[in-house]
């Protein structure tokens, strides 16, 4: 659905310009990044370790949500949809939270402007639903600009303090709803953000073939273990060189859907779960978190013309010994990682 939505609605992709830079420390834990000073926000430019200019003596960001070469508890809760939290430390009391594409109040609306077009709601959700009921929210991370991953009713009952890290196509988005410390990262691109070491790669192409991809992330939570690591792209688009680079890092679970989407008729896939399966295989997880965004309930004539193939049964039918799949509850905290701390 995504794509078709982008293909017909592009969406804004002002960048910020170029502006002098200063060091400050992230206010999430502490990391210090490079951000230009703007008028309106503050947008941080993601440091690639890729090819880095021969004079430069920059290491690639580390975590640090806990001592060196100590493991942190990761857990998982979703939040039903494209959104969940990752969060690091002890789960009744964790030291930092990380919001994914977070829709957390109201419904979800593509075109709105085209009657009975597409309208989404989550069971969970309803007027009386606060913000303040889900707890602190330490950093947000954007996937894409769409309205199903940039969801903007709930941006704008946030904290616009609050720091977001965010793929180039949402930051005009983010400048317009007056969120101040953006990060905006590239495929190939890394960066600290809320002491959470995070790589940006190639994540799916949801306008036309000459607009950039979006975004999906490795993220590293410390200790040098790969139990500590987790790869996700909501769209089940896992590129080669994508599975390749997550597999030189180490990573141990993958967050991935794993039912199709599709156009009736024409087989065009919007949601590729499909790819799950090769993507275990390639990286060699020993975790699959299942992403269930086919849970809400949508309405219109975009959720007529699609279709959902494929069963979280028979995904793990064609597993082979020694991953584990979780199927989260929502609102229910998963333990990733059982670390030292």
């Amino acid at each position: 659905m995504a794509a078709f939505v982008a293909a017909v609605a592009p969406v804004s992709r002002r960048l910020a310009a170029a502006a002098p830079r200063l060091a400050r420390v992230h206010p999430c834990r502490g990391g210090i990044v490079a951000v230009p000073r703007r008028s309106r926000r503050v947008v941080a430019m993601a440091t690639s370790p890729a090819a880095p200019p021969a004079s430069s003596t920059q290491a690639p960001p580390q975590p640090s949500v806990a001592a060196a070469g100590v493991t942190p508890h990761v857990s998982y809760t979703s939040l039903d949809g494209n959104s969940f939290v990752l969060a690091a430390g002890p789960v009744a009391d964790p030291v930092v939270r990380l919001f994914i594409d977070p829709w957390l109040v109201g419904e979800l609306k593509f075109l709105p402007a085209v009657p009975n077009f597409y309208t989404a709601t989550k069971a969970r959700i309803d007027e009386d639903t606060s913000i303040a009921q889900y707890g602190r929210i330490d950093g947000i991370v954007l996937t894409q600009a769409l309205p199903d991953h940039l969801h903007t009713p709930t941006l704008k009952r946030l904290d616009k303090a609050i720091p977001v890290l965010a793929p180039g196509s949402a930051a005009g988005p983010l400048a317009d709803l007056g969120f101040t410390d953006v990060t905006i990262m590239r495929p190939g691109e890394t960066a600290t953000f809320c002491g959470v070491a995070i790589e940006a790669t190639t994540g799916s192409l949801v306008g036309p073939p000459w607009q950039d991809p979006e975004n999906g992330y490795i993220f590293d939570f410390g200790g040098g273990s790969p139990a500590a690591r987790v790869y996700y792209e909501p769209h089940g688009n896992h590129g080669d060189d994508v599975l390749r680079r997550v597999a030189e890092v180490g990573v141990d679970v993958l967050v991935t859907p794993v039912k199709t989407v599709a156009f009736k008729g024409i087989g065009y896939k919007l949601v590729n779960g499909d790819d799950a399966l090769p993507a275990v295989a390639a990286v060699g997880v020993s975790k699959v978190v299942v992403l269930e965004n086919t849970n809400t309930k949508g309405v219109g004539i975009l959720n007529a013309a699609i279709g959902v193939k494929g069963t979280i049964d028979g995904f793990k039918a064609g597993l082979g010994e020694g991953v584990q799949v979780i199927v989260p509850k929502v609102g229910e905290p998963e333990v990733l990682c059982e670390g030292d701390a």
